[in-house]
Protein backbone atom coordinates (compact mmCIF):
# COMPACT_ATOMS: atom_id res chain seq x y z
CA UNK A 1 0.00 0.00 0.00
CA UNK A 2 2.66 2.48 0.90
CA UNK A 3 4.43 1.90 -2.39
CA UNK A 4 1.25 2.67 -4.39
CA UNK A 5 0.73 5.93 -2.53
CA UNK A 6 4.29 6.96 -3.15
CA UNK A 7 3.90 6.17 -6.82
CA UNK A 8 0.68 8.25 -7.08
CA UNK A 9 2.23 11.15 -5.23
CA UNK A 10 5.33 11.05 -7.37
CA UNK A 11 3.28 11.08 -10.58
CA UNK A 12 1.28 14.16 -9.56
CA UNK A 13 3.09 17.49 -9.53
CA UNK A 14 2.33 20.07 -6.89
CA UNK A 15 0.62 22.24 -9.54
CA UNK A 16 -1.58 19.34 -10.65
CA UNK A 17 -2.43 18.52 -7.04
CA UNK A 18 -3.42 22.12 -6.23
CA UNK A 19 -5.35 22.42 -9.46
CA UNK A 20 -7.28 19.23 -8.75
CA UNK A 21 -7.97 20.45 -5.21
CA UNK A 22 -9.23 23.80 -6.45
CA UNK A 23 -11.57 22.16 -8.94
CA UNK A 24 -12.95 19.86 -6.28
CA UNK A 25 -13.52 22.69 -3.77
CA UNK A 26 -14.89 25.27 -6.26
CA UNK A 27 -18.39 23.72 -6.52
CA UNK A 28 -18.68 23.73 -2.73
CA UNK A 29 -17.68 27.40 -2.55
CA UNK A 30 -20.08 28.32 -5.36
CA UNK A 31 -22.89 26.36 -3.74
CA UNK A 32 -22.30 28.16 -0.46
CA UNK A 33 -22.24 31.52 -2.23
CA UNK A 34 -25.46 30.71 -4.09
CA UNK A 35 -27.13 29.60 -0.86
CA UNK A 36 -26.14 32.85 0.88
CA UNK A 37 -27.36 34.86 -2.12
CA UNK A 38 -30.70 33.06 -2.17
CA UNK A 39 -31.05 33.49 1.58
CA UNK A 40 -30.38 37.22 1.28
CA UNK A 41 -32.89 37.48 -1.55
CA UNK A 42 -35.50 35.60 0.48
CA UNK A 43 -34.86 37.84 3.48
CA UNK A 44 -35.27 40.94 1.31
CA UNK A 45 -38.52 39.57 -0.12
CA UNK A 46 -39.79 38.84 3.40
CA UNK A 47 -38.93 42.38 4.50
CA UNK A 48 -40.75 43.87 1.49
CA UNK A 49 -43.67 41.50 1.74
CA UNK A 50 -46.08 40.32 -0.92
CA UNK A 51 -48.06 42.98 -2.79
CA UNK A 52 -51.23 42.49 -4.80
CA UNK A 53 -51.57 44.19 -8.18
CA UNK A 54 -54.41 46.67 -7.63
CA UNK A 55 -55.85 45.99 -11.09
CA UNK A 56 -57.33 42.84 -9.59
CA UNK A 57 -59.29 45.02 -7.15
CA UNK A 58 -60.14 47.71 -9.70
CA UNK A 59 -63.86 47.82 -8.87
CA UNK A 60 -63.12 48.94 -5.28
CA UNK A 61 -62.33 52.42 -4.03
CA UNK A 62 -59.07 53.12 -2.13
CA UNK A 63 -60.47 52.08 1.23
CA UNK A 64 -62.15 48.94 -0.07
CA UNK A 65 -59.09 47.95 -2.08
CA UNK A 66 -56.81 48.40 0.93
CA UNK A 67 -59.06 46.62 3.41
CA UNK A 68 -59.64 43.72 1.01
CA UNK A 69 -55.91 43.33 0.32
CA UNK A 70 -55.16 43.36 4.05
CA UNK A 71 -57.97 40.89 4.81
CA UNK A 72 -56.69 38.47 2.17
CA UNK A 73 -53.24 38.67 3.79
CA UNK A 74 -51.21 40.85 1.46
CA UNK A 75 -48.53 43.13 2.90
CA UNK A 76 -49.08 45.85 0.34
CA UNK A 77 -50.53 47.00 -2.95
CA UNK A 78 -48.84 47.53 -6.32
CA UNK A 79 -51.00 50.52 -7.16
CA UNK A 80 -52.04 51.33 -10.73
CA UNK A 81 -51.19 54.97 -11.43
CA UNK A 82 -52.13 55.18 -15.10
CA UNK A 83 -55.12 56.01 -17.29
CA UNK A 84 -57.98 53.76 -16.21
CA UNK A 85 -56.09 52.73 -13.05
CA UNK A 86 -56.86 53.41 -9.42
CA UNK A 87 -55.08 56.76 -9.64
CA UNK A 88 -55.34 58.79 -12.82
CA UNK A 89 -52.02 60.47 -13.72
CA UNK A 90 -53.67 63.88 -14.12
CA UNK A 91 -54.98 63.64 -10.53
CA UNK A 92 -51.89 62.07 -8.96
CA UNK A 93 -51.11 64.97 -6.63
CA UNK A 94 -54.63 64.85 -5.14
CA UNK A 95 -55.45 61.14 -5.29
CA UNK A 96 -52.19 59.26 -4.69
CA UNK A 97 -51.93 60.60 -1.10
CA UNK A 98 -55.52 59.43 -0.48
CA UNK A 99 -54.75 55.94 -1.81
CA UNK A 100 -51.56 55.63 0.24
CA UNK A 101 -53.31 56.87 3.38
CA UNK A 102 -56.14 54.34 2.91
CA UNK A 103 -53.56 51.57 2.60
CA UNK A 104 -51.73 52.69 5.75
CA UNK A 105 -54.99 52.80 7.70
CA UNK A 106 -55.65 49.21 6.62
CA UNK A 107 -52.16 48.23 7.83
CA UNK A 108 -50.57 47.62 4.44
CA UNK A 109 -47.94 49.41 2.34
CA UNK A 110 -47.77 51.01 -1.07
CA UNK A 111 -44.10 50.48 -1.92
CA UNK A 112 -44.65 50.15 -5.66
CA UNK A 113 -46.83 51.36 -8.47
CA UNK A 114 -47.49 50.50 -12.09
CA UNK A 115 -47.52 53.49 -14.41
CA UNK A 116 -47.87 54.42 -18.06
CA UNK A 117 -44.67 56.48 -17.96
CA UNK A 118 -42.96 56.40 -21.35
CA UNK A 119 -41.51 59.89 -21.73
CA UNK A 120 -39.29 61.55 -19.10
CA UNK A 121 -40.17 64.97 -20.58
CA UNK A 122 -43.90 64.53 -20.02
CA UNK A 123 -45.01 66.92 -17.23
CA UNK A 124 -47.10 64.14 -15.68
CA UNK A 125 -43.98 61.98 -15.29
CA UNK A 126 -42.43 64.52 -12.94
CA UNK A 127 -45.67 64.93 -10.98
CA UNK A 128 -46.11 61.16 -10.59
CA UNK A 129 -42.55 60.47 -9.48
CA UNK A 130 -42.31 63.51 -7.22
CA UNK A 131 -45.60 62.71 -5.46
CA UNK A 132 -44.72 59.03 -5.15
CA UNK A 133 -41.29 59.83 -3.72
CA UNK A 134 -42.78 62.20 -1.16
CA UNK A 135 -45.16 59.44 -0.04
CA UNK A 136 -42.47 56.75 0.20
CA UNK A 137 -43.45 54.77 -2.89
CA UNK A 138 -40.00 53.41 -3.73
CA UNK A 139 -40.53 51.40 -6.90
CA UNK A 140 -42.42 51.83 -10.14
CA UNK A 141 -42.73 49.98 -13.37
CA UNK A 142 -43.69 51.26 -16.77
Amino acid sequence: MIEKREILVNRCSRRQFLSAGAFSVAPLVLAGSLTRSLSASAAETRSQGVHVFSKHLQWLDYRGMSETAAEIGFDGVDLTVRPGGHVSPDRVEEDLPKAVEAARRAGIKVDMMTTAITDPRDPLTKAILKTAGRLGVRYYRM
